[in-house]
């Protein structure tokens, strides 16, 4: 498990790069005639850059724990962060990128948990 309190500049780090990344986006795409679009997708690139970033730490620590790879994390985070990126660049509502953000993550987290599972195996 991840010791937050060790590790809270760089989830901090994390949430902010993700809300300023898609803050800004949402910004150059509205130029600000509509805030409620900036807030919202600036939450949801604070969240995927928060989850990215546990995703990351929590790996890190399981490899250190076991040592080996837990991909079904890894491939969760990047279904995440990968679905909520093509929601902002094909400019889809924040209700649609958040269910594809979901579905993304369950998606790709399970073909990690497989991968990982047959890694055991082996």
């Amino acid at each position: 498990m991840v010791d937050l309190a060790s590790n809270r500049v760089t989830l901090v780090a994390g949430t902010a790069a993700g809300a300023l990344a898609a803050g800004m986006y949402a910004y150059k795409d509205t130029a600000f005639t509509s805030w409620s679009r900036l807030l919202t997708f600036s939450g949801i690139g604070g969240f995927t850059g928060a989850g990215a970033t546990y995703a990351a730490l929590h790996a890190r620590d399981a490899v250190a724990a076991s040592g080996k790879v837990n991909y079904a994390v890894i491939f969760g985070a990047t279904g995440l962060s990968v679905a909520v990126l093509h929601g902002l660049l094909t400019k889809k509502s924040s209700a649609t990128v958040i269910k594809n953000g979901a579905l993304g993550s369950i998606g790709a987290g399970a073909l990690g948990w497989a991968i990982t599972a047959l890694q055991r195996q082996v």
